[in-house]
C-alpha cells in the first residue's frame, strides 16, 4: 500500500509540472496577444490621428480589420485567461490531494509501526507462553503415569486384602488402611492432573485471546467480542452478561463473567490487557520487591487494586487488576516519584500479593 501511495505521489507530482508548464505558455501565449493587441491599438491610434497619408475611405477600411482583430484578440485574451484560471484551480486540488496522501501515507507508516511492535510483543509471550505449555504437558504425563501405577497398586492391595481377610484379620486391617491411604494420595493426583489439564486448556485460551487481539489490525476491540472470538465464551453467555450489567449491576463485564463461571480470571485479564496494549504476568510468591513495595502504602494498594513489583531510578513496575484506574496512575507516581510502567494481573494474584507483602489488614 505504501508503494502505490508513492506511485500516486510520483503521478500527482508529474501532473503539477506538467500544469505548470501548461500555465507558464498560456502565460506566455497571452502576454504575445496583448503585445500584438497593444500593436494593433497603437495603429489604430495613428489611423485615428489622421497621421497616415491615406484619405478618410482608406482610414474606415484599415480601421474595421483592425477593430475586428482587436475585437479577437480581447476574446482570446478573455478565454485565455479564464483557461490560466482553470490551471491555477486545477494546480490547488492537485496539491491538496498531494497533502491528504501524504497525511495518509504517515498515517499508515505510524500504523504499521505499531502493528510491527504489537507483532514482537505478541510473538514474545507466545514463545514464554508455549514453554509454559511444554513443561505442563510433561508434568500432566508424569502425573498421569504415576496415577494409573497407584491405581494398579490399590487393585493389586484390594486383592489381597480379600484374600487375606478370612485368614489373616490383622494383615488385612494393615492392607485396608493402606489401600485407604493410597486412595487419599490418588485422590490427591487425580485433582493435581486436573489442574494442570485446567492450566493448560487456560493458557491455550490466552493464546487465542493473544491472537485474536492482533488480528483487530490496531481497532480497540471490546473485551465481550474478543473472547467470543477467541471461543472462551458463547455469544449467548455474552448477552447474558451484558443484560446483566444493563439491569444496573455496577460490575465491570469481566468479573460478571468470571461470577457466572463463564470464563476464568486470567482468560478476562487477558483480553484487557490485549485491549489496553500493556503485558499480562502471573504474580508468584517471589514477584514483588521488598524495594518496591515500599514506595506505596498499603492503603493505597488496597484502594486501587495494584502493587508495585519491581522499580528502578525512574521507573515503577506497576501490576494492576483495571489498568484502565487513571487515579492509581497518578497517586503512585505522586508517592513514588517515579514514571509508572503497568501490568495487568488478575485480581486474585493482586490481592494475595498485598496480603503478602503487607500483612492482614
Amino acid at each position: 500500500m505504501a508503494r502505490d501511495n508513492e506511485d500516486i505521489l510520483r503521478w500527482l507530482d508529474a501532473a503539477i509540472s506538467a500544469l505548470k508548464s501548461e500555465f507558464k505558455a498560456a502565460q506566455d501565449g497571452l502576454a504575445q496577444q496583448i503585445s500584438a493587441a497593444n500593436n494593433t491599438l497603437g495603429d489604430l491610434m495613428e489611423i485615428l490621428a489622421g497621421k497616415t497619408s491615406s484619405g478618410a475611405g482608406d482610414h474606415e477600411e484599415k480601421l474595421e480589420p483592425a477593430l475586428r482583430e482587436l475585437a479577437g484578440r480581447e476574446r482570446a485574451e478573455g478565454a485565455a485567461t479564464q483557461h490560466v484560471a482553470e490551471i491555477e484551480k486545477n494546480v490547488r486540488e492537485l496539491k491538496s490531494e498531494v497533502a491528504l496522501l501524504r497525511s495518509q501515507e504517515a498515517w499508515l507508516v505510524a500504523a504499521n509501526q505499531d502493528l510491527s511492535e504489537r507483532l514482537v510483543m505478541i510473538r514474545t509471550e507466545g514463545k514464554v507462553a508455549a514453554r509454559n505449555l511444554d513443561a505442563a504437558e510433561t508434568e500432566n504425563q508424569r502425573l498421569r503415569k504415576t496415577f494409573a501405577e497407584k491405581e494398579a497398586q490399590i487393585q493389586a492391595l484390594q486383592r489381597q486384602v480379600e484374600h487375606l481377610q478370612d485368614n489373616a484379620p490383622e494383615v488385612a486391617k494393615r492392607l485396608s488402611k493402606d489401600v485407604t491411604s493410597l486412595r487419599y494420595d490418588n485422590t490427591r493426583l487425580r485433582a493435581a492432573v486436573e489442574d494442570a489439564e485446567a492450566k493448560i486448556e487456560g493458557r491455550d485460551k490466552q493464546q487465542r485471546i493473544l491472537l485474536e487481539s492482533l488480528f483487530t489490525n490496531g481497532r480497540t476491540c471490546r473485551i465481550g467480542e474478543l473472547l467470543v472470538s477467541a471461543g472462551v465464551i458463547r455469544r449467548e453467555q455474552l448477552d447474558e452478561a451484558l443484560k446483566d450489567q444493563d439491569a444496573g449491576r455496577k460490575k465491570l463485564l469481566g468479573a460478571i463473567l468470571t461470577e457466572k463461571g463463564f470464563a476464568r480470571e486470567e482468560e478476562v485479564s487477558q483480553a484487557v490487557a490485549c485491549q489496553c496494549r500493556v503485558p499480562f504476568v502471573f504474580l508468584a510468591n517471589d514477584a514483588v520487591s521488598k524495594e518496591a513495595a515500599r514506595l506505596v502504602d498499603v492503603h493505597t494498594c488496597q484502594e486501587h487494586q495494584c502493587i508495585p513489583v519491581r522499580c528502578d531510578s525512574e521507573r515503577v513496575f506497576l501490576a494492576m487488576a483495571n489498568p484502565r484506574d487513571n487515579a492509581a496512575f497518578t497517586t503512585v507516581e505522586q508517592k513514588s516519584g517515579r514514571r509508572v510502567i503497568p501490568f495487568v494481573a488478575t485480581p486474585t494474584d493482586v490481592s494475595s500479593a498485598i496480603r503478602s507483602v503487607y500483612g492482614p489488614h
